[in-house]
């Protein structure tokens, strides 16, 4: 499945889409947020990432290794968060998420989903 870049004046403003923020990452939006520009349907990155095979663990580590990338586990002092971050070798904040433990899924898991969601806006960025 390819993508189509739309427009998003020509959208319903309801229609959640993926396009290039002002500081040039991909981010998500609805329509009528970016009332008119180059845009991807959110739907259709997702099909395409439903059908990719998933990324092996040498593939996740080979990237950390590549990109240097940091990534910080940091705990609460007063309830129990955990916030993962994980920076580009510039310092740059990539991805940012908190959770409340005890959670049904590993750190492994966790970090997992961090990487894949980076390596998936790249994917997305390279679309347009």
């Amino acid at each position: 499945m390819n993508y189509t870049i739309k427009n998003a004046k020509d959208l319903d403003p309801y229609t959640p889409i993926m396009a290039l923020s002002n500081g040039g990452r991909a981010s998500h939006y609805l329509a009528g947020e970016i009332g008119e520009g180059p845009c991807v349907l959110l739907r259709d990155i997702e099909n395409v990432l439903q059908d990719a095979e998933p990324r092996t663990d040498e593939e996740v580590f080979e990237y950390i290794a590549d990109e240097r990338l940091s990534i910080i586990w940091i705990d609460s002092l007063v309830d129990t968060a955990r916030k993962l971050v994980i920076l580009s070798e510039n310092g740059i904040e990539l991805y940012a998420s908190s959770y409340e433990f005890p959670v049904d899924v590993s750190l492994s898991c966790m970090l997992r989903d961090g990487i894949n969601y980076i390596l998936d806006m790249e994917d997305a960025h390279n679309v347009f």
